[in-house]
């Protein structure tokens, strides 16, 4: 089996973004004010619908610090999304 060496994923997609936010525990509300955007445009992203590249560049950059980590295999196209929850980010969903 080769090695694989993971590098940071610049752009990610919905599925990533659900998976994080999930795993972080963080609403959809939370995400949308941290993130500098209207709630509405987070529920189409998650939802698989079209957004601008800049809006999916500021949905991961909350979630990373939150402390989420976007990472792709530079084997493979495939992402994997990490969460390591900062202490005073984290809170249950409601």
């Amino acid at each position: 089996m080769g090695e694989y060496r993971l590098i940071k994923a610049e752009v990610i997609t919905y599925v990533h973004a659900n998976m994080a936010r999930a795993g972080l525990g963080i609403t959809i509300r939370r995400l949308a004010s941290d993130a500098g955007l209207d709630k509405a445009t987070i529920v189409k992203f998650e939802a698989g619908f079209f957004v601008r590249e800049n809006t999916a560049q500021k949905i991961r950059r909350a979630l990373e610090a939150y402390g989420a980590e976007f990472l792709l295999s530079e084997n493979s196209d495939k992402i994997a999304v990490c969460v390591h929850p900062k202490q005073n980010c984290s809170r249950p969903i409601t």
